[in-house]
């Protein structure tokens, strides 16, 4: 399953971001592929909401 985040609602959004952040937090603990792709994740997750906050402005 993906997750889009142009489909999550701005709540939704935010704790993802967090979760993810709070998981890449953890970057000595997880193998290096899944760190990435959290990390790449994560960019994609804070790249939607600085998208949204432009289309508001």
């Amino acid at each position: 399953m993906t997750t889009n985040p142009r489909q999550l609602p701005q709540p939704e959004l935010d704790r993802l971001i967090e979760h993810t952040s709070a998981l890449t937090e953890m970057r000595g603990l997880l193998p290096i592929e899944l760190y990435i792709k959290l990390d790449t994740f994560r960019a994609d997750l804070l790249a939607e909401q600085e998208d949204r906050t432009a289309r508001r402005i």
